[in-house]
C-alpha cells in the first residue's frame, strides 16, 4: 500500500502547539466521498449496506457524497447524502465501458472539487476505478471489502496496492486478505456490518403476520437475503423437510431471491413438505422487519467451503434487533461467543438432522430476545460503526 505524506486533502493539524490547556479543539469535520458499483434501488445487500454507512456518517456529523450508478426509479426513501449519479447508456461491452469511463471522470471531478478527506470504495470488480481516480487527485483511498477474498490477479491487487487502508467485515477476512495482498496489519480494521435498530426493531408478531396474510398460530422459521452460492438453502430445505417428517407442524418462508432462487423453487417443490414452503421474492426493504417479525426462528446457514470461510451476515444481526433468536453456522465465527447465550444456536452438524434438531431446539427454549436485541443496539447501530470507520480514515490521512 502507497503511503503519501503531501495529500492536500490532509486533517490540518492544530496551530499554535496544541489546544489550551483545559481546553479540546473540535475535530475538522471529516468529508467522505463513497463509491459504490450498486444501484441503490436494486434489492439486495450491497444496496443496504451503501445506504447504512451513509447514514450512519450523516447521524455522527461526518459529510459524504456517494457516486452509484443512477437508479432504475426515484427511490422511495429520501437518501442520507447527497449523490452523484453515473448512468448507463449504450448496449453489451460498450455500456459497461461507458459507465466505467463515466465513474472514473466522475470520481476524479468530485475529489478534485469537493477536496474530501478520503475516497471509501466498496471492493468490488470494478475497483480499480475508484483506485485510479484516487492517485490521480491523490486523495487517500480506503478499500471496504465485504464479499470472499478477491482472486489475486494483476487487476484485483491494483487497488490493495494504492489504497491507504482497508476496512474488512470480520477479523478472518482482514487477516487473510491483508496476508494475501501485503497489506500492513496497521493500516486495516475490522467493522462488522451494522444494522438500522430504528427500521429493526420488534414488532407484534400476530400484526406483522395479518398484515403480510401470514398464517397465525403456527411457527414460521424464516431466511431473508440473496439466493446466492455462498448461502447453504439446501440444507435449509431440507432440514425444514426433515423438522416436518418428524411431526413438528411449521412453515418455511424464504424471503429474497437471486441467481439460486429458480433451482431452490424446484428443489422445494419436490420436497414432501412442499405446502409448507413459501417463497417470497424480493421485497422492499422497508418492508423486510415485517418479515423477520413474523419468524419464529432466523436461518444464516454458509456452505461448509474455504471460499466462504470469510462471510459474515448482516442478516443475524437484524434478526438479532427484532428480537428473533437465530440457527447458524460458522458465519460471524469470532462473535458468536459474544452473543448473549442462547441468541444464536449452531446446529450440531452440518447436515439437515442437525439443522432440523437446532430448530426444534430454539423453538422449544427461550431466547433473551431483549438481551440480544440490546447487544445489537449497543454494538451494531449505524452511528456505532460510522464512528469506527471515521476513526479509521482519520488515523491514516
Amino acid at each position: 500500500m502507497t503511503t503519501r505524506t503531501n495529500s492536500p486533502t490532509r486533517l490540518p493539524a492544530p496551530a499554535g502547539g496544541g489546544a489550551t490547556a483545559g481546553m479540546r479543539r473540535p475535530r475538522p469535520r471529516l468529508r467522505i466521498l463513497v463509491y459504490a458499483l450498486a444501484e441503490i434501488d436494486v434489492p439486495g445487500g450491497p444496496a443496504v449496506h451503501t445506504l447504512n454507512l451513509l447514514e450512519g456518517f450523516r447521524e455522527i456529523g461526518c459529510d459524504a457524497r456517494l457516486v452509484c450508478p443512477r437508479p432504475r426509479a426515484r427511490p422511495a426513501e429520501p437518501l442520507p447524502a447527497e449523490c452523484r449519479f453515473v448512468p448507463f447508456f449504450g448496449f453489451g461491452p460498450v455500456r459497461l465501458l461507458a459507465f466505467a469511463g463515466l465513474s472514473f471522470l466522475r470520481l476524479a471531478g468530485q475529489a478534485l472539487t469537493w477536496a474530501p478527506h478520503a475516497i471509501h470504495a466498496r471492493y468490488d470488480e470494478n475497483a480499480a476505478l475508484p483506485a485510479l481516480a484516487a492517485l490521480l487527485t491523490r486523495t487517500p483511498l480506503v478499500i471496504d471489502l465485504n464479499g470472499p477474498i478477491p482472486r489475486r490477479t494483476a487487476w484485483s491487487r491494483l487497488p490493495f496496492r494504492i489504497a491507504r487502508g482497508l476496512i474488512a467485515n470480520s477479523e478472518e477476512l482482514r487477516r487473510r486478505t491483508c496476508a494475501e495482498f501485503a497489506v500492513p496489519a496497521e493500516r486495516s480494521r475490522v467493522v462488522s456490518m451494522h444494522v438500522d435498530t430504528e427500521r429493526f426493531r420488534p414488532l407484534s408478531r400476530e400484526r406483522c403476520r395479518a398484515e403480510l396474510g401470514l398464517e397465525a398460530g403456527v411457527p414460521i422459521i424464516g431466511y431473508i437475503g440473496t439466493f446466492q452460492p455462498a448461502h447453504d438453502l439446501d440444507v435449509m430445505l431440507d432440514g425444514f423437510d426433515e423438522l416436518v417428517r418428524t411431526g413438528f407442524d411449521a412453515r418455511l418462508l424464504l424471503v429474497g431471491g437471486g441467481n439460486e432462487e429458480a433451482r431452490c423453487r424446484a428443489r422445494a417443490a419436490s420436497l414432501s413438505a412442499a405446502d409448507r414452503i413459501r417463497f417470497t421474492g424480493w421485497v422492499p426493504h422497508e418492508r423486510v422487519p415485517l418479515y423477520v417479525n413474523s419468524f419464529d426462528v432466523g436461518l444464516a446457514l454458509l456452505k461448509p467451503e474455504k471460499a466462504f470461510a470469510t462471510e459474515a451476515f448482516l442478516k443475524i444481526k437484524e434478526y438479532l434487533a427484532c428480537g428473533v433468536p437465530v440457527v447458524a453456522n460458522d458465519c460471524d465465527a469470532a462473535l458468536f461467543e459474544e452473543y448473549p447465550a442462547g441468541a444464536v444456536r449452531r446446529p450440531g452438524g452440518s447436515g439437515a438432522a442437525a439443522l432440523a434438531a437446532a430448530i426444534r431446539a430454539s423453538l422449544r427454549e427461550p431466547a433473551p430476545s431483549e438481551a440480544a436485541r440490546a447487544f445489537i443496539e449497543q454494538r451494531f447501530n449505524l452511528a456505532a460503526a460510522a464512528r469506527r470507520t471515521e476513526d479509521f480514515i482519520r488515523s491514516i490521512v
